[in-house]
């Protein structure tokens, strides 16, 4: 690795008793063990990342865009300073920037390359069932309700989020090659149907499977769903009983942990019991990072812009979605406690900043280190910018060279599987 540039002057801005110095501050000889480590070929390992020239080259040079292996390295050091009771903030968790989780699959199929199309049967609306079919090459969503209803505020976003989550739970060789566009929403004419209020469920497993075998969905009707419930229950029973299954049903584990979550968090903490806030970077118009502050408290989300825009349809539906991955991801006996109503969304002010367009990352990270500790944000700004990607730098490279973190790190592993199934989260 060639030894990484130093900007003298940069350097003089920030003192030990400046008012930004618990953001910005550390000592010259302390900088010098990481231009002695950049000398080497060296890389370190903090948590879900590696830090290597790479990553210190971008953090270092102010024309570079900060990517998300540095931003959930920072993650993860905040994670381990409040775990260790490092950092004074509680009851706070922090998640990476991949705000979609994990699922493994046992075939390990790679979605849009092994699988096309995806059915997802959703809850809506607090007591009504829905069927969705996501399909990975045309980009599309087309959604089946047995109530012929056009649209519902749950789905809201769910074209800007699903591409996000299809990316989030691709191999990481394969993430490359999928893009952020929105997918198309279409609601599929079925006519109205369930006049007896009770069956949408059935309904929704049914669409699921004529829509899967290519039958005509209008084989489906009120006329005829009784004997629908009725085949549901045979196919379950028969199933339970079909010796091949039996044996792979024997095998099979119910996924145990979440991306960012039960994995980033080993004392099983939880959500709105354990913990009040969960600070997450989001990437977001294809290009800008911005951070949240969830509160399970005051179930609203906080929104910090170092642009200053007041709103991104990425973010639609996180209102609603949110507090359905909130419940989804705690334990079995705690779900019953955490209602699903949406959660109000606030842009905190900031000025706009990021004149150079490229530090909206670091902004991002620092934005959470600030509001977890209780700092004024106006303590960031374009002035001292710079000096906050070299904090970020120092940071990651203290973190890696800590005793106590290297013993916990070597412990860390990746996040592979999710807690509930995505139809449960959505």
């Amino acid at each position: 690795m060639a030894p990484l540039l130093w900007n003298d002057e940069q350097l003089d801005r920030t003192k030990e008793d400046s008012p930004d110095a618990a953001l910005m501050f550390f000592r010259e000889e302390e900088w010098e063990k990481v231009r002695t480590w950049s000398t080497s070929s060296t890389r370190l390992r903090i948590g879900p990342a590696t830090l290597d020239f790479e990553i210190a080259n971008r953090l270092m040079d102010k024309s570079e865009w900060d990517d998300s292996l540095e931003i959930d390295a920072a993650m993860y050091v905040f994670w381990e300073r409040t775990s260790l009771k490092r950092w004074r903030p509680h009851r706070v968790a922090f998640m990476t920037v991949v705000f979609s989780n994990m699922i493994k699959k046992e075939t390990e199929d790679i979605w849009n390359v092994d699988v096309d199309r995806l059915y997802v049967h959703v809850h809506v609306s607090g007591n009504h069932w829905i069927a969705l079919c996501i399909n990975f090459v045309t980009r599309s969503i087309d959604v089946f309700d047995c109530l012929g209803r056009k649209r519902y505020k749950e789905l809201d976003g769910f074209a800007n989020l699903i591409p996000r989550i299809v990316k989030a739970v691709q191999p990481t060789r394969h993430q490359k090659d999928f893009a952020f566009g929105a997918y198309t929403v279409s609601y599929v004419p079925v006519g109205k149907l369930k006049k007896s209020a009770c069956d949408c469920g059935v309904y929704a497993v049914k669409f699921i499977e004529c829509h899967a075998l290519g039958l005509e969905l209008s084989l489906l009707h009120d006329g005829n769903i009784i004997e629908a419930c009725h085949i549901v229950l045979w196919d379950l029973w028969e199933v339970a009983n079909d010796l091949e299954l039996i044996e792979r049903m024997s095998k099979y584990q119910s996924p145990e942990c979440l991306s960012s979550t039960v994995e980033e968090i080993p004392t099983e903490e939880i959500w709105n019991v354990d913990v009040d806030r969960l600070y997450v970077p989001v990437h977001v118009s294809g290009n800008h990072w911005i951070a949240l502050c969830i509160s399970f408290v005051t179930r609203s989300i906080d929104v910090f812009d170092c642009s200053g825009r007041k709103r991104y349809k990425e973010l639609d539906g996180f209102a609603n979605l949110i507090p359905r991955i909130v419940k989804a991801v705690q334990p079995t006996r705690h779900q019953k406690d955490f209602a699903i109503g949406a959660y109000t969304v606030s842009y905190v002010p900031v000025g706009r900043l990021n004149k150079s367009t490229c530090d909206c990352g670091v902004y991002a990270v620092m934005f959470i280190e600030c509001h977890a500790l209780g700092l004024e944000l106006s303590l960031l700004h374009d002035g001292n910018i710079i000096e906050a990607r070299h904090r970020v730098l120092w940071d990651l490279w203290k973190a890696a060279n800590d005793p106590e973190l290297i013993e916990r790190m070597s412990k860390y592993q990746s996040p592979e599987c999710l807690s509930s199934t995505l139809e449960e989260i959505l």
